[in-house]
């Protein structure tokens, strides 16, 4: 078994990314998280808007229907 002791020193012993890697890593992608975010979000719109026409169309068959 292992103690405390051995699973806390290895933790204390893994490499540390130095700043300016976290920084350079975030500001590349934080600009691709947008890029990808505006293509996500316009393709969601196309997805919403081919799913709600055939639900609209029925709902003017039917209010047609009842008239």
């Amino acid at each position: 078994m292992r103690s405390n002791a051995a699973g806390s020193a290895l933790k204390r012993s893994r490499p540390v990314f130095a700043p300016g890697f976290r920084d350079l890593s975030n500001e590349f992608l934080g600009a691709e998280t947008k890029r990808n975010y505006v293509a996500e979000v316009l393709f969601f719109a196309v997805i919403v808007g081919v799913s709600a026409w055939p639900i609209v169309s029925m709902v003017q068959a039917l209010a047609q229907l009842m008239k």
